[in-house]
Parts: structure tokens; sequence; C-alpha cells
């Protein structure tokens, strides 16, 4: 077996996929926290009454509306792991999605005591904090998985192919299996 050189299933450790699983949590952890970040900040700028919509607090509604939008757009998935551009926007378009609907429903139910400015700080806190949050997940996506979440395996029958980057080659013939 000759490989090329190293994919994320050569290196010592814990095998890809489980990696990726680890990875996936981290991102989702740190979107949520980007929330409660964002509640933290519009808490210290106004009164909790005034972030409460239907008397609950705002992050109580936006969060399982966001954690929802999050698994939608599919932002813990493998391409959002290898282009932090492409995570980072499903994230704020979960985030976006999420300040519609609760700013619909703060209208639906006729929420009239509801803080424009900290409304407008909880969301834009919240977006900064992710942004700087999936910056850190991409650093830690690039030491741990070397910048690749997937492993390409090319299996060769005995006939010689040029060596493609970030591919493992197996050669079935030398091994007896063709």
């Amino acid at each position: 077996v000759a490989s090329s050189s190293m994919s994320p299933t050569t290196v010592v450790g814990r095998p890809a996929r489980e990696k990726r699983l680890i990875l996936y949590s981290l991102s989702l952890l740190f979107d949520c926290a980007s929330l409660i970040v964002g509640y933290a900040a519009a808490s210290a700028m106004r009164d909790a009454s005034w972030l409460d919509v239907g008397g609950e607090p705002l992050l109580i509604i936006a969060l399982p509306i966001f954690l929802m939008f999050e698994i939608a757009r599919e932002v813990q998935a493998v391409q959002a792991l290898e282009s932090r551009s492409l995570g980072t926007q499903r994230a704020l378009g979960a985030l976006f999605g999420t300040a519609l609907i609760v700013l619909a429903l703060s209208f639906f139910i006729k929420e009239g005591d509801i803080s424009r400015a900290g409304f407008v700080a909880f969301f834009g806190v919240a977006a900064i904090a992710m942004v700087v949050g999936k910056i850190i997940l991409d650093v830690i996506f690039a030491r741990w998985m070397l910048g690749a979440a997937i492993a390409t395996v090319v299996l060769q029958d005995g006939l010689l192919t040029t060596t493609l980057p970030d591919c493992d080659f197996v050669d079935v013939e030398k091994l007896g299996l063709w």
C-alpha cells in the first residue's frame, strides 16, 4: 500500500468520522453559545423585562427555532467543515431566519414591550460571536484533520496512474485481491 500524503484516516488517533462528529458537536455548541452571549450582551444593555416575548425570555424562544434552522440548513455538514465561508453563511442564515420568526411571533402575539435596541443587540452580538466561533472551529479543523474532512482511496488494478494529492492508493493486484 502506497500513500502519497497523510489523509485524515492515516493520522494517528481517532478515525476521521469520530473527529467529524466531535467537530459537528463543537460547531453546534459554538453556535448555541453565540446566542447565549448575544442574550447576555442585550441583557447588560437593557433590563431583562424588555427582552421578553409573551412572558418568556427571548433566548428561550429563539434557541429551539435556531436549532431547527441549523439542522435544516445543514450547518454541521462536511461541506461546512471544509469551507469556513459556507459554514458561516449557513449559520448566519439560520440566525437571520430565527430573528425573522421571533420578530413575526412578537407581532403575532402583539408584544409591544420588546426593546428594539435589545433585539438588535441580541442578534447582532450573536452574529459576531458566531463568526468568531466559526474561525476558531476552522483553526481546530485545520490542525486536527489537516484541512480534509473526508479521505479518498483510489483502488488500482495493476495499471499505473499518476499520483493524486490527498489520496491513498491501494494496488489490489499487488495484494492479490484482484
